[in-house]
């Protein structure tokens, strides 16, 4: 008896490692007609300081091997928008963004850092709320919350496109779901191709997330990819993940682009464990 239930176990575990561990995608090397933007949740440097001295050098050395012309940061703390954080570590880009607090360098900032071969055309900040040109907490939302966008133009090509970014309440209902139109309005004012990342802190095929999918401005890269694949995007510093695990963390895109490939990158490891609690989103298009 001893001996089948041991059996039925092994037995188990063999069909739920092959039904959901999936078979995680690499990165490519990224090519020169490539535009590719990235999404990560960073986990605040606060939060542990030791800690996060470790770490960030390894998420560091991590963005820069993707070679992203942009990155949209959530939980850009103090630590990491300090010059011994990411405007030090990642050479050959610079950065726009605020502090949500204070509208300066105050809070949680979503910053987007761009490489130097782009020129900044335009940019700007807004808070999630009904006082959307100051800092302010918005419905039903537990702190302040902002969206930071940036038109950039490749100074060898001259091609053009915007980049929004945000993180969206983890607390109230209404935040999220008047968040998200507001963010949707915004964008609606550009003629420019429009990229939207960030942690939404709704999961795929949410109320919210169906908002953004049946809006006819932009879509989930996801599902647009010639190349895609299925991964969760938070992990609680966990190793583990499973294919059925929804992600939080999306790139949205406009019908102007041609999405080649989107990944969910697994590989930052410090410490035996992911160097984020979240993965990043990593998504390569080009434009129609």
């Amino acid at each position: 008896m001893k001996k089948l239930i041991i059996a039925s176990i092994i037995l188990l575990s063999l069909l739920l490692i092959g039904l959901y561990i999936p078979k995680v995608k690499a990165v490519d090397k990224k090519e020169d007609h490539i535009i590719r933007v990235v999404s990560y949740n960073l986990k605040y440097g606060s939060s542990n300081q030791e800690d996060w001295k470790e770490r960030k050098n390894i998420l560091a050395d991590q963005v820069l091997t993707y070679q992203p012309d942009s990155i949209g940061i959530q939980e850009g703390d103090y630590l990491w928008m300090s010059d011994s954080g990411l405007p030090g570590l990642l050479e050959g880009y610079d950065y726009v963004g605020v502090g949500r607090d204070d509208g300066h360098t105050s809070g949680e900032y979503t910053a987007i850092f761009y490489r130097s071969t782009y020129e900044v055309v335009n940019s700007g900040n807004f808070w999630l709320s009904e006082t959307p040109d100051q800092p302010s907490k918005g419905w039903d939302g537990a702190c302040n919350r902002i969206c930071t966008w940036v038109t950039l133009e490749n100074k060898e090509t001259g091609q053009i496109y915007t980049h929004f970014n945000t993180h969206l309440d983890h607390i109230g209902k209404e935040a999220r779901e008047y968040g998200t139109k507001l963010i949707l309005d915004k964008i609606s004012h550009f003629d420019t191709p429009v990229v939207l990342t960030g942690d939404f802190n709704f999961y795929q095929d949410s109320k919210n997330y169906q908002v953004i999918q049946q809006s006819g401005l932009l879509r989930d890269a996801k599902f647009e990819a010639k190349d895609s694949m299925s991964y969760g995007t938070i992990n609680w510093f966990l190793k583990l993940n499973f294919r059925w695990f929804k992600p939080i963390d999306f790139c949205f895109v406009s019908d102007d682009f041609d999405v080649q490939s989107y990944r969910i990158d697994n590989t930052g490891i410090y410490n035996n464990k992911p160097v984020s609690d979240h993965y990043p989103v990593i998504v390569d298009m080009i434009i129609k």
